[in-house]
């Protein structure tokens, strides 16, 4: 009997799955107590980025750098 699934369906919703689907992203800025507006002035800064850090590299988990995102914004208040 043969699996219908591949092993990178396990990715997605961990992090590792990069880009991100928009509602996953929502979703863990919710979890996080942020706004829906933050999630997607994140999710758009990222794509502008083409999900590459600072470095010109492809990030390996987008959720360490939403939870920078999130942390920079609770400094700033």
């Amino acid at each position: 009997m043969e699996d219908n699934y591949r092993m990178t369906d396990f990715k997605i919703g961990t992090g590792a799955c990069v880009p991100p689907v928009l509602e996953q992203v929502v979703i863990y800025f919710i979890e996080k107590e942020c706004s829906e507006d933050t999630a997607l002035n994140f999710f758009n800064r990222m794509r502008s980025q083409d999900w590459k850090n600072l470095k010109g590299a492809i990030i390996k988990n987008w959720k360490q750098h939403a939870w920078r995102w999130i942390l920079n914004l609770s400094i700033k208040k």
